[in-house]
């Protein structure tokens, strides 16, 4: 009897090491999309730039959109987005499948995708903004409402994603009007010191 308990609570320990391996493993390669952390602080009319990754080499897929969405009353879209040849060229992605869909200010949709199915992971391309007003907004990813998520090419189950988006905070007073002021004040100082000698 001892030895049938022994032996049931190894079988236990093994299948709960194996499931934590599993469970951990799939938290180290979950399939993702990101963009970078955006310059801090940021003062109207700056214009900068995020990169945008995606990472699905855990798994394959014929492809999907992710929208992106930001407050337009703080950032302007440039309108230049282009997928970058470098590491998830046409040679992995179909060219023809691309999607750059501009739906409407403040929200742009960015899709990819391959029938023969494929396991993009790396630079999508850069998304450039420009600061039109202060506060702060959330850039921030979700799954294409109007093109869809991503899915597995066997089975077209939806691939869920982590999303990591970006928090931009802009500054509320301009530099060219900061400097404007310190002209004035420096221009009063020496006036008062010049009504004081005289």
């Amino acid at each position: 009897m001892k030895t049938t308990l022994q032996t049931r609570s190894k079988k236990i320990q093994c299948t709960l090491t194996g499931l934590c391996l599993m469970l951990s493993a799939s938290a180290i390669h979950a399939s993702s999309a990101s963009l970078s952390a955006a310059p801090s602080p940021l003062n109207i009319n700056d214009t900068f730039s995020l990169n945008f990754s995606l990472d699905l080499s855990d798994t394959n897929t014929t492809g999907g959109a992710i929208d992106i969405s930001w407050d337009t009353s703080i950032l302007q879209f440039r309108n230049n987005f282009s997928f970058d040849t470098g590491t998830i060229d046409s040679t992995i992605r179909d060219s023809g499948f691309d999607v750059i869909d501009f739906q409407q200010p403040g929200l742009l949709s960015i899709g990819l995708g391959n029938f023969s199915g494929m396991s993009p992971a790396g630079l999508l391309g850069l998304l450039d903004f420009t600061v039109v007003g202060a506060g702060t907004t959330r850039i921030s990813l979700a799954d294409s409402i109007k093109w869809g998520g991503f899915s597995q090419t066997v089975g077209g189950a939806n691939i869920p994603l982590n999303y990591t988006s970006s928090t931009v905070t802009t500054v509320p007073l301009p530099a060219p009007i900061g400097l404007m002021i310190a002209g004035l004040s420096l221009f009063g100082i020496r006036r008062s010191q010049g009504k004081a000698s005289g």
